[in-house]
Formats: structure tokens, sequence, C-alpha cells
């Protein structure tokens, strides 16, 4: 589990052939079989060193993440598995990719000398019965708050901090990111009658 909280962003060093390696961040205890959010999409560790970090990518995470968009020199959103008696300052991530989105606009905006960026994203149709006013969800792996839900597109507001230390900054019109929807929001709406089950990666 993840709570949606980066904690560095990391740079591609090589993506191909299933295996995704990344500059190891400056972390302790790092170790083999350590299940790591990259964009939000939970992977596993399977080879490590004082400069390489990698995991194995599968055809399914592959295919539906957007995964496949990466290239060398690309950052990625990055933040460990979360520990028993952690601070849960996000919200519950589970690092199961429901579906693509697509960034549409992103503006900037001033309040009180504070400037922040809207951003809006097309999300899938299908998945739009997850979408709460003012619910959590999970974009490339960062824990935000929609703002407002259209008809084929939702909107968050970027607080300077997250613009920073994330890839939002580096973000362009059409560019793909892996949403995770509320976890609560989807076991409520599977446990209601007659409703179909949506599958993500």
């Amino acid at each position: 589990m993840f709570t949606g909280i980066i904690e560095c962003t990391a740079k591609v060093l090589e993506h191909q052939e299933g295996v995704l390696k990344l500059k190891t961040p400056h972390w302790d205890g790092l170790e083999l079989g350590q299940s790591i959010a990259i964009n939000g999409c939970c992977l596993t560790i399977c080879a490590i060193d004082q400069e390489t970090l990698s995991f194995q990518i599968s055809p399914e995470t592959f295919e539906k993440t957007s995964m496949s968009n990466l290239n060398s020199g690309d950052w990625v959103n990055v933040e460990r598995a979360m520990q028993l008696g952690d601070r849960l300052d996000g919200h519950l991530v589970s690092g199961h990719v429901d579906g693509i989105g697509t960034i549409k606009e992103i503006k900037a905006q001033e309040q009180a000398e504070t400037k922040y960026h809207k951003v809006d994203i097309f999300f899938p149709q299908a998945q739009q019965h997850w979408m709460i006013p003012k619910g959590s969800i999970t974009v490339d792996g960062v824990s935000l708050t929609i703002n407002e839900i259209h008809r084929d597109f939702f909107s968050v507001m970027i607080i300077p901090h997250t613009w920073i230390h994330t890839r939002f900054s580096l973000y362009q019109i059409g560019a793909a990111v892996n949403l995770e929807f509320d976890m609560i929001a989807k076991y409520i709406h599977r446990m209601q009658p007659n409703q179909g089950v949506s599958h993500g990666s």
C-alpha cells in the first residue's frame, strides 16, 4: 500500500524489453523484492546497485498503464510502500492503475500571491462512476483532491510544493497519466447490486 505522497522523482536510465532502470534514489534500506510505486504503478525491485534500480514490467502493466510512453531521460514519481504505523498523509493507494488519463489543459492561477496550477485531465468514461466531487484520486502516483468533474474530464488544483517536487511541471498537453480512483469508492460501487466489474492493472 502507498499514500500518494511522492518521496522523490527519479531519472529513467533505460526502458526496454520489459525492464525499467532508474537512477537509484539516495535511500537507505532498499532491498530486492521491495514494492515501489513508479508513476503510481506498483513495481518490484528485481536488481539494485549504487547507481541503478531495476524493475520488471509485465505485458499487462505495459499495456494498461502509461509505462509504454517512458523513454530514457524521462523523470518519474517515486514512492516506497508504507509501513505499518506510518502516518497516512495522502489516501490509501494500492498501486494498481485503473486507467490512463490525458492532460487536457494546464492553467496557472494566482491567489493571495501564491501561484497554483489548475490541471484538466480527460478520463475513461467507463470509470466515471468512481468519480466523487472533492474525493481522492491518484494521478501518476500523486494523491489529489478532485476539484471539478465534467462530462469527460476532471480538474485538480496543484499547489506549489507538488508542482515543484513531482512530474507535474514537466507535463505537456496530451501527456498520458496513470489514474487510480479512490479505493473506498470502488468498494462501495462493487457492493451495489447489478454492477459490473472494471479491471485495472
